[in-house]
């Protein structure tokens, strides 16, 4: 809902000027399905890239600088907003905001400047920093849209909710939809044909592999044999049905 969003974005903004004023974040940007705009409804787990003040680069990068490095951030948070809370995951620092209908996934990053589209985002799982192209993906799937004239997000987010309304909720995550429907659709289609085609393509990616929307990373080798085969099924059936219906 546009006034739920533009609050969400007002929320981040505030935080981000939080940041650079303690001198913790050179650059806050949204990221992940509410930058692409293909998050459903509701408002849950805001994603944000924090890229690190060049001053904290090196104390990050030693032992233990990754939760180092959400400590930054939470510390930063917490004078802003006392009554957050948070906890550390793998990539992110979740900030819990008990006032609001949403939370924010803050994900500590350095960009060193070699390539815009590349930055390395903090691992606590094993204390490192990895390879991340998450800006790239922002705006492969914002020029895809654009050639779409505005409907591959809403395409994107039927989809999605097709798959929810069917079980696959926590068994197919976001992001590989998101991947069958970049393949499916790649001009300006009707919707009920752009859903069909989608869900075709979804069913035949599953019994093969496939690639997120940059092309970079097969997201297809995370999830387990036991989704792939569940949702496979499913959209075959939703592809079945939704070609007859055509």
């Amino acid at each position: 809902e546009p006034k739920s969003r533009k609050h969400a974005q007002d929320v981040h903004e505030e935080i981000a000027e939080q940041l650079a004023k303690d001198g913790v974040a050179s650059r806050r940007r949204l990221e992940g399905s509410f930058a692409r705009e293909t998050m459903l409804p509701p408002l849950h787990d805001v994603d944000k890239v924090i890229e690190l003040h060049p001053d904290h680069h090196a104390q990050v990068q030693e032992p233990g600088g990754t939760k180092a490095a959400m400590d930054l951030i939470r510390d930063s948070v917490k004078s802003l907003l006392p009554t957050a809370t948070f906890k550390v995951k793998r990539h992110a620092l979740g900030i819990f905001l008990p006032d609001e209908g949403f939370d924010f996934d803050a994900v500590p990053a350095i960009n060193d400047g070699t390539d815009p589209d590349w930055i390395v985002i903090a691992n606590t799982d094993d204390d490192t920093w990895d390879d991340s192209n998450t800006y790239q993906l922002i705006t492969v799937v914002a020029d895809r849209n654009q050639s779409c004239n505005g409907q591959f997000i809403h395409q994107v987010r039927m989809l999605k909710e097709a798959a929810k309304t069917h079980g696959l909720d926590g068994v197919l995550p976001g992001l590989h939809i998101e991947s069958f429907a970049f393949q499916a659709i790649t001009t300006q289609m009707e919707h009920p044909a752009a859903i069909a085609d989608a869900l075709t393509k979804g069913a035949v990616l599953l019994g093969k592999g496939y690639y997120e929307p940059t092309g970079v990373d097969r997201i297809s080798d995370r999830l387990l044999e036991s989704n792939k085969i569940v949702a496979k099924r499913t959209f075959l059936s939703l592809a079945d049905k939704a070609n007859e219906a055509l």
